[in-house]
Protein backbone atom coordinates (compact mmCIF):
# COMPACT_ATOMS: atom_id res chain seq x y z
CA UNK A 1 0.00 0.00 0.00
CA UNK A 2 1.13 3.10 -1.05
CA UNK A 3 0.64 5.85 2.09
CA UNK A 4 1.96 8.97 1.00
CA UNK A 5 -0.49 8.56 -2.47
CA UNK A 6 -3.31 8.02 0.08
CA UNK A 7 -1.98 11.10 2.17
CA UNK A 8 -1.78 13.12 -1.40
CA UNK A 9 -4.66 12.12 -3.26
CA UNK A 10 -7.27 11.14 -0.81
CA UNK A 11 -7.76 8.09 -3.32
CA UNK A 12 -7.04 4.14 -2.13
CA UNK A 13 -7.20 1.77 -4.98
CA UNK A 14 -5.96 -1.78 -5.02
CA UNK A 15 -6.41 -5.28 -6.73
CA UNK A 16 -5.36 -8.47 -4.59
CA UNK A 17 -7.14 -10.74 -2.50
CA UNK A 18 -9.88 -10.12 -0.02
CA UNK A 19 -7.72 -10.69 3.24
CA UNK A 20 -5.17 -8.12 1.68
CA UNK A 21 -7.89 -5.44 1.43
CA UNK A 22 -9.04 -5.95 4.96
CA UNK A 23 -5.26 -5.60 6.21
CA UNK A 24 -4.49 -2.78 4.27
CA UNK A 25 -7.78 -0.87 6.18
CA UNK A 26 -6.10 -1.88 9.35
CA UNK A 27 -3.14 -0.39 8.31
CA UNK A 28 -4.77 2.78 7.69
CA UNK A 29 -6.41 2.85 10.69
CA UNK A 30 -3.41 2.45 12.45
CA UNK A 31 -2.23 5.60 10.54
CA UNK A 32 -5.35 7.49 10.88
CA UNK A 33 -4.84 6.87 14.86
CA UNK A 34 -1.08 7.66 14.77
CA UNK A 35 -1.26 11.36 12.83
CA UNK A 36 -4.36 12.60 15.19
CA UNK A 37 -2.23 11.62 18.19
CA UNK A 38 0.96 13.19 17.06
CA UNK A 39 -1.54 16.10 15.37
CA UNK A 40 -2.65 16.54 18.94
CA UNK A 41 0.96 16.79 20.63
CA UNK A 42 2.37 19.44 18.46
CA UNK A 43 -1.04 21.36 19.02
CA UNK A 44 -0.58 20.94 22.84
CA UNK A 45 2.98 22.05 22.44
CA UNK A 46 2.51 24.90 20.31
CA UNK A 47 -0.23 26.20 22.36
CA UNK A 48 2.38 25.96 25.35
CA UNK A 49 4.80 27.63 23.34
CA UNK A 50 2.79 30.75 21.88
CA UNK A 51 1.57 31.04 25.51
CA UNK A 52 4.92 31.41 27.41
CA UNK A 53 5.97 33.31 24.21
CA UNK A 54 3.20 35.59 24.66
CA UNK A 55 4.21 36.10 28.33
CA UNK A 56 7.83 36.48 27.95
CA UNK A 57 7.10 39.56 25.22
CA UNK A 58 6.54 42.15 28.14
CA UNK A 59 9.78 41.40 29.56
CA UNK A 60 12.33 39.40 27.78
CA UNK A 61 10.87 40.13 24.17
CA UNK A 62 14.34 38.50 22.68
CA UNK A 63 12.90 35.10 23.36
CA UNK A 64 9.24 35.81 23.83
CA UNK A 65 8.97 37.20 20.25
CA UNK A 66 11.22 34.57 18.41
CA UNK A 67 9.19 32.07 20.59
CA UNK A 68 5.81 32.99 19.90
CA UNK A 69 7.11 32.68 16.06
CA UNK A 70 8.33 28.96 16.49
CA UNK A 71 5.01 28.04 18.10
CA UNK A 72 3.13 29.98 15.27
CA UNK A 73 5.11 27.42 12.83
CA UNK A 74 4.19 24.65 15.09
CA UNK A 75 0.73 25.02 14.39
CA UNK A 76 0.97 25.97 11.13
CA UNK A 77 2.59 22.41 10.83
CA UNK A 78 -0.31 21.39 12.96
CA UNK A 79 -2.74 22.53 10.16
CA UNK A 80 -1.26 20.89 7.94
CA UNK A 81 -0.48 17.51 8.76
CA UNK A 82 -3.87 17.52 10.22
CA UNK A 83 -5.39 18.48 6.77
CA UNK A 84 -3.72 15.41 5.10
CA UNK A 85 -5.31 12.77 7.27
CA UNK A 86 -7.66 10.64 5.90
CA UNK A 87 -9.96 10.82 8.84
CA UNK A 88 -12.34 8.24 7.76
CA UNK A 89 -13.05 5.33 10.25
CA UNK A 90 -16.11 4.85 9.25
CA UNK A 91 -15.40 3.85 6.19
CA UNK A 92 -12.31 1.35 7.07
CA UNK A 93 -14.80 -0.03 9.01
CA UNK A 94 -17.46 -0.85 6.41
CA UNK A 95 -14.62 -2.16 4.00
CA UNK A 96 -13.06 -4.30 6.42
CA UNK A 97 -16.39 -5.94 7.14
CA UNK A 98 -17.43 -5.90 3.75
CA UNK A 99 -14.00 -8.17 2.74
CA UNK A 100 -14.70 -10.31 5.89
CA UNK A 101 -18.21 -11.03 4.92
CA UNK A 102 -17.23 -11.68 1.15
CA UNK A 103 -13.93 -13.62 1.99
CA UNK A 104 -16.73 -16.57 3.85
CA UNK A 105 -17.85 -17.08 0.05
CA UNK A 106 -15.23 -16.69 -2.10
CA UNK A 107 -11.56 -18.12 -2.12
CA UNK A 108 -8.85 -17.05 0.22
CA UNK A 109 -6.70 -15.29 -2.42
CA UNK A 110 -9.71 -14.66 -4.98
CA UNK A 111 -9.26 -11.46 -7.01
CA UNK A 112 -10.91 -8.55 -6.03
CA UNK A 113 -10.73 -4.47 -6.59
CA UNK A 114 -11.66 -1.65 -4.96
CA UNK A 115 -11.61 2.36 -5.16
CA UNK A 116 -12.15 4.22 -2.02
CA UNK A 117 -12.17 7.62 -1.22
CA UNK A 118 -11.30 9.90 1.57
CA UNK A 119 -13.19 12.78 0.57
CA UNK A 120 -15.85 14.30 3.09
CA UNK A 121 -17.10 17.50 0.73
CA UNK A 122 -18.20 15.71 -2.09
CA UNK A 123 -19.05 17.42 -5.44
CA UNK A 124 -21.68 20.10 -4.60
CA UNK A 125 -25.49 19.19 -5.91
CA UNK A 126 -27.09 23.41 -4.80
CA UNK A 127 -26.05 25.71 -2.16
CA UNK A 128 -28.62 28.04 -0.93
CA UNK A 129 -29.70 30.10 2.04
CA UNK A 130 -31.55 28.18 4.81
CA UNK A 131 -33.81 31.02 6.19
CA UNK A 132 -34.75 29.27 9.48
CA UNK A 133 -31.78 30.39 10.96
CA UNK A 134 -29.29 33.11 11.08
CA UNK A 135 -27.00 33.17 8.28
CA UNK A 136 -28.23 29.85 7.46
CA UNK A 137 -27.10 27.83 4.00
CA UNK A 138 -27.50 24.63 3.11
CA UNK A 139 -25.52 22.81 0.89
CA UNK A 140 -26.42 19.47 -0.96
CA UNK A 141 -23.67 17.25 -2.36
CA UNK A 142 -22.99 13.32 -3.31
CA UNK A 143 -19.25 11.20 -3.22
CA UNK A 144 -19.04 8.09 -4.74
CA UNK A 145 -16.49 6.62 -2.43
CA UNK A 146 -16.58 2.78 -3.05
CA UNK A 147 -16.62 0.93 -5.38
CA UNK A 148 -16.01 -3.07 -4.65
CA UNK A 149 -15.70 -6.47 -7.25
CA UNK A 150 -14.48 -9.92 -6.58
CA UNK A 151 -15.26 -13.11 -7.94
CA UNK A 152 -17.75 -15.57 -5.35
CA UNK A 153 -17.21 -19.45 -5.38
CA UNK A 154 -20.19 -20.35 -7.16
CA UNK A 155 -18.85 -18.04 -10.17
CA UNK A 156 -21.59 -14.97 -9.30
CA UNK A 157 -19.60 -11.74 -10.23
CA UNK A 158 -20.71 -9.42 -7.39
CA UNK A 159 -19.83 -6.23 -7.23
CA UNK A 160 -21.02 -2.94 -4.66
CA UNK A 161 -20.90 1.27 -4.78
CA UNK A 162 -21.85 2.90 -2.29
CA UNK A 163 -22.70 6.88 -2.53
CA UNK A 164 -23.27 9.33 0.14
CA UNK A 165 -25.58 12.21 -0.28
CA UNK A 166 -24.88 15.08 1.85
CA UNK A 167 -27.03 18.10 3.18
CA UNK A 168 -25.35 20.30 5.22
CA UNK A 169 -26.81 23.47 7.16
CA UNK A 170 -24.96 25.94 8.30
CA UNK A 171 -26.23 29.01 11.37
CA UNK A 172 -25.06 31.30 13.56
CA UNK A 173 -26.50 30.53 17.12
CA UNK A 174 -28.03 33.03 19.19
CA UNK A 175 -24.88 33.19 21.16
CA UNK A 176 -23.13 34.27 17.91
CA UNK A 177 -21.10 30.79 17.28
CA UNK A 178 -21.02 29.18 13.97
CA UNK A 179 -22.66 25.73 14.11
CA UNK A 180 -22.75 23.35 11.28
CA UNK A 181 -25.34 20.21 11.13
CA UNK A 182 -24.77 17.09 8.34
CA UNK A 183 -26.97 14.33 7.43
CA UNK A 184 -26.08 11.79 5.56
CA UNK A 185 -27.98 9.05 3.44
CA UNK A 186 -25.61 6.48 1.91
CA UNK A 187 -27.16 4.91 -1.45
CA UNK A 188 -25.98 1.09 -1.62
CA UNK A 189 -25.93 -0.61 -5.19
CA UNK A 190 -25.01 -4.37 -5.07
CA UNK A 191 -25.19 -6.21 -8.45
CA UNK A 192 -24.57 -9.96 -8.81
CA UNK A 193 -24.03 -11.53 -12.53
CA UNK A 194 -24.46 -14.86 -11.49
CA UNK A 195 -23.95 -18.60 -13.31
CA UNK A 196 -27.71 -19.18 -15.20
CA UNK A 197 -26.70 -22.93 -15.04
CA UNK A 198 -26.82 -23.05 -11.17
CA UNK A 199 -29.30 -20.42 -10.34
CA UNK A 200 -31.66 -20.98 -13.19
CA UNK A 201 -33.80 -17.78 -14.29
CA UNK A 202 -35.47 -15.78 -11.77
CA UNK A 203 -37.02 -13.39 -13.90
CA UNK A 204 -40.65 -14.87 -13.39
CA UNK A 205 -41.10 -14.27 -9.90
CA UNK A 206 -43.30 -12.64 -8.69
CA UNK A 207 -42.92 -8.58 -7.01
CA UNK A 208 -43.62 -10.96 -3.43
CA UNK A 209 -39.74 -11.73 -3.70
CA UNK A 210 -38.92 -8.27 -2.28
CA UNK A 211 -40.07 -9.40 0.87
CA UNK A 212 -37.32 -11.67 0.66
CA UNK A 213 -34.85 -9.24 1.52
CA UNK A 214 -34.82 -8.04 5.40
CA UNK A 215 -33.14 -4.74 6.41
CA UNK A 216 -32.68 -2.65 9.35
CA UNK A 217 -35.32 0.07 10.19
CA UNK A 218 -32.97 3.11 9.04
CA UNK A 219 -32.56 1.49 5.44
CA UNK A 220 -35.00 0.91 2.40
CA UNK A 221 -35.39 -1.07 -0.62
CA UNK A 222 -35.51 1.13 -3.44
CA UNK A 223 -34.99 -1.15 -6.44
CA UNK A 224 -34.97 -4.52 -6.86
CA UNK A 225 -34.20 -5.74 -10.66
CA UNK A 226 -33.85 -9.00 -11.96
CA UNK A 227 -33.27 -11.16 -15.12
CA UNK A 228 -31.88 -14.09 -16.86
CA UNK A 229 -28.24 -13.04 -15.73
CA UNK A 230 -28.04 -10.15 -13.48
CA UNK A 231 -29.73 -8.91 -10.23
CA UNK A 232 -29.44 -5.07 -9.10
CA UNK A 233 -30.78 -4.09 -5.46
CA UNK A 234 -30.62 -0.48 -4.53
CA UNK A 235 -30.85 0.62 -0.58
CA UNK A 236 -31.13 4.14 0.80
CA UNK A 237 -29.53 3.93 4.13
CA UNK A 238 -29.78 6.73 6.69
CA UNK A 239 -28.18 5.52 10.03
CA UNK A 240 -24.25 5.35 9.23
CA UNK A 241 -23.88 2.62 12.29
CA UNK A 242 -26.58 0.75 10.00
CA UNK A 243 -24.49 0.51 6.57
CA UNK A 244 -22.51 -2.42 7.34
CA UNK A 245 -25.50 -4.38 8.65
CA UNK A 246 -27.37 -2.89 5.58
CA UNK A 247 -25.19 -4.40 3.01
CA UNK A 248 -24.62 -7.84 5.09
CA UNK A 249 -28.82 -8.72 4.99
CA UNK A 250 -28.82 -7.30 1.26
CA UNK A 251 -26.36 -9.78 0.32
CA UNK A 252 -28.65 -12.80 2.10
CA UNK A 253 -31.76 -11.48 0.65
CA UNK A 254 -29.55 -11.47 -2.88
CA UNK A 255 -28.58 -15.29 -2.56
CA UNK A 256 -32.22 -16.10 -0.77
CA UNK A 257 -33.90 -14.98 -3.84
CA UNK A 258 -31.24 -16.60 -6.06
CA UNK A 259 -31.15 -19.96 -3.97
CA UNK A 260 -34.84 -20.15 -4.62
CA UNK A 261 -34.47 -19.68 -8.39
CA UNK A 262 -31.94 -22.52 -7.78
CA UNK A 263 -35.12 -24.89 -6.31
CA UNK A 264 -37.66 -24.30 -8.06
CA UNK A 265 -35.39 -24.83 -11.16
CA UNK A 266 -34.13 -28.10 -9.86
CA UNK A 267 -38.42 -29.05 -8.87
CA UNK A 268 -39.01 -28.42 -12.42
CA UNK A 269 -36.70 -30.60 -13.42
Amino acid sequence: MDTAELIKTGIYEAKGSLGSIAHDMDEIEVLVRNRKRQTKIILICGLVAFGIGAALTSVQPWIGVPLMVLAGGGLYVCYVYHRGTPDVLDRLKLVRGLAVMLANDAALKAPASIRMSCDQKGTMLSEAPWPNRKNGKERRASCDWLRLETTMLDGTEFSQTVTDFFRDRTYTNPRGKSKKKRRTTSVVVQRYKFPSDIYGDPAGFPEQIQQLVHLPQSATLRDLRVNAKTLTAKVHVKLNTDLLQSCTMLSLGAYRILNLSRQVGEGGK
